[in-house]
C-alpha cells in the first residue's frame, strides 16, 4: 500500500505521509505556481515548463527534459497504464515523451494558446487547446479529428473519462483472467 502522497505547489513536490500528515521529503523543481504529479511507476512531475521523474520514495531527480522550443508555461501530463510514453500538454502542443529515458517521441502543434489539456484513452489521446478539442493517434501523434467547439469561446477545456474508464479497464481484464485461470484449472 502507498504510504505517501505527493504534492506539487510553487515549484516544488513534495512527500506527507498519508496517516500522519508528517512531511517526509521535499524536492524544489522550478519557480511557478502549477506543479502537477502523477505517481506511475515513478513519479512524473512539471514545473515551469519542464518535465521531472523523481524517485517517489525519496523524491530524487531521475531526470529533467526542458520541453525545448515550448514556453515556460503549464505542462499538463498524462499516461495510461502500459508502460508507454507519457503524452505531455505545453506551449499549444502535445508530445509523447519516453517515460524511462525522456526522449522525445512525437510533436503535435494543435493551436496557438498556452494551456493544452491531455487524456489518455482506447489508445488514443485527447488534447484541448485554444478551446478546441483534438483526437490524437497515440503512436503517432497525428490528428485523427478536431472539434472547434463552436459557440463556446477560448477557454479552458477540461475533459473526464479517461481515469474512471482505465480504472474499468484494469477491472475487466483482471476478471478474464480470472476466468481464464480458473477454466484452465478446470480442464
Amino acid at each position: 500500500m502507498q504510504t505517501l502522497l505527493h504534492i506539487g505547489i510553487k515549484g516544488t513536490v513534495l512527500a506527507v505521509d498519508r496517516t500522519s500528515g508528517a512531511m517526509k521529503w521535499e524536492t524544489k523543481l522550478k519557480g511557478g505556481d502549477f506543479v502537477q504529479v502523477v505517481l506511475l511507476d515513478r513519479l512524473f512531475a512539471s514545473a515551469k515548463g519542464e518535465l521531472f521523474a523523481l524517485d517517489p520514495r525519496s523524491g530524487r531527480v531521475m531526470w529533467r527534459n526542458p520541453l525545448k522550443g515550448l514556453g515556460l508555461g503549464p505542462v499538463t501530463i498524462a499516461a495510461d497504464e502500459s508502460q508507454g510514453p507519457l503524452f505531455i500538454g505545453v506551449g499549444g502542443h502535445a508530445l509523447a515523451i519516453d517515460r524511462q529515458s525522456s526522449v522525445e517521441v512525437w510533436r503535435t502543434r494543435l493551436k496557438r494558446g498556452e494551456f493544452v489539456n491531455v487524456a489518455a484513452q482506447d489508445g488514443r489521446i485527447f488534447a484541448s487547446a485554444g478551446g478546441e478539442l483534438f483526437c490524437l493517434d497515440r503512436t503517432s501523434g497525428s490528428i485523427v479529428w478536431r472539434n472547434s467547439l463552436r459557440g463556446y469561446g477560448w477557454g479552458i477545456v477540461t475533459m473526464a473519462g479517461a481515469c474512471a474508464d482505465q480504472a474499468a479497464l484494469g477491472e475487466s481484464r483482471r476478471q478474464q483472467q480470472r476466468r481464464h485461470a480458473a477454466a484452465a484449472a478446470a480442464g
